[in-house]
């Protein structure tokens, strides 16, 4: 949606930086949530787990038993 906005007013140059803004912040989050380098099933391996893969572990300990997780699940 950014792209076809900017695309629509190619004369606006505000806009334009403002677009490049608005991405240069997405992918930050983007970055804190998911680890964007994973590109085979061998790379979590060789890069840092993000949010993601943290609450999906978390969530096979939750729903693996009635009880509340360990403490070791959070770390």
């Amino acid at each position: 949606q950014i792209e076809e906005r900017v695309e629509a007013r190619p004369d606006d140059d505000v806009l334009e930086a403002a677009a490049e803004r608005l991405r240069a912040s997405l992918n930050a989050v983007e970055t804190e949530i998911y680890q964007v380098r994973n590109q085979s099933a061998q790379d979590p391996l060789n890069f840092p787990i993000k949010l993601n893969n943290r609450i999906a572990a978390l969530l096979g300990v939750v729903q693996s038993a009635e009880g509340r997780p360990t403490a070791q699940s959070y770390e």
